[in-house]
C-alpha cells in the first residue's frame, strides 16, 4: 500500500534479469522490490546503463524476468501463458518511446488508428487526438509535423487503447526545453484527468518535481524511493 493509502498496480517481488552472452552472464537487475500505486505518476530515474529501461519492458510484458514475481493488479504476469501476456500488452499497456515510431506514410489519426485496431473497445481516434490538443492536425503526416507534434501523436497513439498502464521512456529525450515541458505537461494531465497510471523512465533528474512518487535506480538494485512532498507545476521544470 503507498503512502496516500492507493492500492499498487504493479508489485515486485525478487525480480532479476540475467542476460547470457556466450559464456558471460549480465546481471542488468538484481533484486527488485518495487510498487507501482494506481493511478499515479511514477518517474524512475538512473544513469545509462543502470536498469530503468530493462525494468520498463519487464512491467510491459516486452520482457520476462529470469527470477521473482511481477504481478499486475494482483494477477502474476509471470504465471500467464504467451497468448495471455500478449493480450495484457494490447489491453492493459500503452508504450510511448523517445523517437515516436509513427508510420510515415501515415496520417496522424490513421496512425492513432493503428493501435485501436488492437483492442475491443478502444477510444475514438478523433477523441484521442483531441485530448493532447491535435484536433486540427488528424490529416497530416509525420514530416509535416514537429518533434513535440509527432510525440503527441505517439501518445494519443497509446491512449487510444484505453489502457491502464502508460509507460515512457524517455519522452523528451529528443526534445527542447519548451517542447519538452509541454510533452511533460501533457502527461501528467492524462494522468490526473483520466486516471491513467504512468511510468516515466528518464536519466534527466531535472523533471523528478513533477511526479508523485520517484523511484532511482542504480546498477540494478532501486536506490531510493520517495514520494513528492510537493509536485511542481511543469512551467517550473527547466533542464
Amino acid at each position: 500500500m503507498s503512502d496516500d493509502g492507493r492500492k499498487p498496480i504493479l508489485t515486485l517481488r525478487g525480480v532479476t534479469r540475467t542476460f547470457v552472452m556466450g559464456e558471460v552472464k549480465v546481471e542488468v537487475l538484481r533484486g527488485i522490490d518495487l510498487e507501482i500505486p494506481s493511478g499515479r505518476l511514477t518517474i524512475i530515474l538512473g544513469p545509462s546503463g543502470s536498469g530503468k529501461t530493462t525494468l520498463l519492458n519487464l512491467v510491459g510484458g516486452i520482457d520476462a524476468p529470469s527470477t521473482g514475481e511481477l504481478a499486475f493488479d494482483g494477477t502474476a504476469l509471470t504465471d500467464l501463458s504467451e497468448r495471455a501476456l500478449t493480450r495484457y500488452r494490447r489491453e492493459q499497456v500503452g508504450f510511448v518511446f523517445q523517437f515516436y515510431n509513427l508510420v510515415p506514410t501515415l496520417t496522424a489519426l490513421e496512425n492513432v488508428m493503428v493501435g485501436t485496431e488492437l483492442v475491443e473497445d478502444p477510444m475514438d481516434p478523433r477523441k484521442a487526438l483531441e485530448v493532447v490538443d491535435l484536433a486540427d492536425r488528424v490529416d497530416h503526416f509525420p514530416a509535416q509535423l514537429s518533434g513535440g507534434e509527432q510525440q503527441r501523436v505517439a501518445i494519443a497513439r497509446a491512449l487510444a487503447k484505453d489502457p491502464r498502464l502508460l509507460l515512457c521512456d524517455e519522452p523528451t529525450g529528443a526534445l527542447d526545453l519548451e517542447t519538452g515541458r509541454l510533452i511533460l505537461g501533457l502527461l501528467r494531465r492524462v494522468c490526473d484527468e483520466l486516471g491513467k497510471t504512468v511510468i516515466i523512465v528518464t536519466h534527466n533528474s531535472a523533471i523528478a518535481g513533477l511526479a508523485d512518487r520517484i523511484v532511482r535506480v542504480g546498477s540494478g538494485v532501486i536506490d531510493s524511493v520517495r514520494e513528492n512532498e510537493r509536485v511542481l507545476p511543469v512551467e517550473e521544470i527547466a533542464w
